[in-house]
C-alpha cells in the first residue's frame, strides 16, 4: 500500500455536503484555522524570499494598463479554475478510493492528480518553472477543500496568491 488508509478526523473537518457553500461556523473555523492563517500568510513571504534573492524574472507587465486582464488574472480565473479542478475534478476522484488515502499528512490522492494536472495544464501559459512550481499551490488550495468540503477556502487563498503574484511583477 502507497499511502495510509485515512480516518477523516485526523485532518478534515466536518463541512456541508454542497462544496460551493460553507456555514458561519465552518467560516469562523476557518478564520480561527492556524494552518488557513498560514497559507494567507505563506505569499508574503515566498514575495519577501524571492525579492531578497534578488529574482527578478516575472513577466506580467501586460496587465498594467488592462484592468480588464487585471480583473480576470485575480478574481475570475481563480474562482473557475477553483470550480474546475477542486470542485468538479478533485470533488469526482473524491468520491472514488483515491479520496481514502494519504500520501503525506492530509494529502490525499484525490488532491495530488487534482494538482498535478492544474500544474501541467498552466505549462500552456506560463514558463515551464513557473507552471511546475504552481503545484505547491495548489496542493494548498486541495487540502483546504478536503479539509472544509468547500471550494470557498481555496478560492480565498487562489484570489490572494493570485493578487500577490501580480503585485510582486509591478
Amino acid at each position: 500500500m502507497i499511502g495510509k488508509k485515512l480516518e477523516r478526523a485526523e485532518c478534515f473537518h466536518e463541512a456541508p455536503a454542497n462544496s460551493t457553500s460553507l456555514s458561519k461556523m465552518a467560516i469562523s473555523s476557518l478564520l480561527t484555522d492556524p494552518l488557513f492563517l498560514g497559507a494567507l500568510l505563506l505569499p508574503a513571504v515566498v514575495a519577501a524570499l524571492l525579492v531578497m534573492s534578488g529574482y527578478s524574472e516575472f513577466s506580467h507587465h501586460w496587465l498594467a494598463d488592462r484592468p480588464k486582464a487585471i480583473l480576470w488574472y485575480v478574481l475570475l480565473l481563480p474562482v473557475v479554475e477553483e470550480l474546475a479542478f477542486r470542485g468538479w475534478l478533485q470533488g469526482q476522484l473524491s468520491k472514488t478510493t483515491y479520496q481514502r488515502y494519504v500520501t503525506l499528512p492530509g494529502l490525499t490522492f484525490a488532491n495530488i492528480l487534482t494538482s498535478t494536472l492544474f500544474s501541467l495544464l498552466h505549462i500552456v501559459q506560463q514558463p515551464s518553472f513557473w507552471a511546475a512550481a504552481t503545484i505547491f499551490p495548489s496542493l494548498i488550495f486541495g487540502f483546504f477543500r478536503d479539509r472544509y468540503q468547500s471550494v470557498i477556502p481555496g478560492m480565498v487563498l487562489h484570489i490572494v496568491y493570485n493578487t500577490g503574484f501580480l503585485l510582486l511583477t509591478f
